[in-house]
């Protein structure tokens, strides 16, 4: 973990659990907008590099496998309200 995500893993956590903060006037919503955004980029450079496009598998995997869920969930779906529509 870099500085940035451990800073702001720690400043979120204590956002969410602490009732008052002291120096909340220096955690404003624009502040924590903000390392949350740098967070997010540091994740996202971490995992996408448009010339080593192996780094892409595994999501291209995990959607792929998504989309075959919903894919298949729609279509029961769809089978169930045939069914109940026709024995009404």
């Amino acid at each position: 973990m870099t500085d940035i995500e451990l800073v702001f893993d720690y400043v979120h956590v204590s956002e969410i659990h602490n009732a008052t903060i002291p120096s909340g006037d220096l955690l404003t919503p624009e502040v924590l907008f903000q390392l949350q955004t740098l967070a997010d980029n540091h994740e996202f450079n971490l995992a996408y590099n448009a010339t080593d496009s192996i780094r892409a598998i595994s999501g291209s995997t995990l959607a792929a496998q998504i989309g075959k869920f919903l894919i298949c969930r729609i279509s029961i779906t769809t089978q169930l309200i045939r069914v109940s529509a026709t024995t009404q």
